[in-house]
């Protein structure tokens, strides 16, 4: 868990294996977390170092965004 990072934070970060689908990202201090490719730019390959933002919302914050974007739109159609 990047627990010490703050909210919206970029930080340095070396790609340390790769592969067609996947890159595991090391950050300064040894956290380590992987990427899924699929929603990364292609040139993030040649990137170096690797510049990551954070955002760590937990699971019921999201619920809660989509939730009121529901009801906002719900509201606004009524119109």
């Amino acid at each position: 868990m990047l627990s010490k990072y703050e909210y919206n934070q970029s930080i340095p970060a070396k790609i340390n294996g790769i592969t067609e689908k996947h890159a595991k990202i090391e950050m300064e201090d040894g956290q380590s977390i992987l990427l899924d490719l699929s929603k990364m730019p292609e040139n993030i390959r040649d990137q170096d170092p690797v510049y990551i933002t954070i955002h760590n919302q937990t699971q019921s914050e999201i619920q809660q965004k989509i939730l009121a974007k529901k009801i906002l739109n719900e509201l606004l159609s009524k119109k």
